[in-house]
């Protein structure tokens, strides 16, 4: 069912929805706004698209694990270089 104001109702939640980017997520069985995936390690929705949502702090992470790799790679030399 669609208003006259473009929005979507959803017929699972029994609610009006945003126009755009308001999915249904059937595990959670509600309706999220910019709906990227539901996690199974979390056991949330994702929301959030671009750099407006979660992809700075999934970027932060992968750096942070490629400067800890840096950091251990770089103490390995240095320990073998001294001994």
């Amino acid at each position: 069912i669609t208003g006259d104001d473009g929005r979507v109702y959803c017929v699972r939640c029994l609610v009006w929805r945003p126009p755009r980017g308001a999915h249904h997520c059937s595990t959670c069985q509600r309706c999220v706004a910019d709906f990227d995936h539901h996690c199974g390690v979390f056991g949330r929705c994702v929301a959030g698209s671009g750099w407006r949502g979660n992809m700075k702090y999934f970027v932060g992470i992968i750096a942070a694990g490629y400067a800890g790799g840096g950091t251990a790679g770089a103490a390995l030399v240095v320990g073998t270089i001294e001994c």
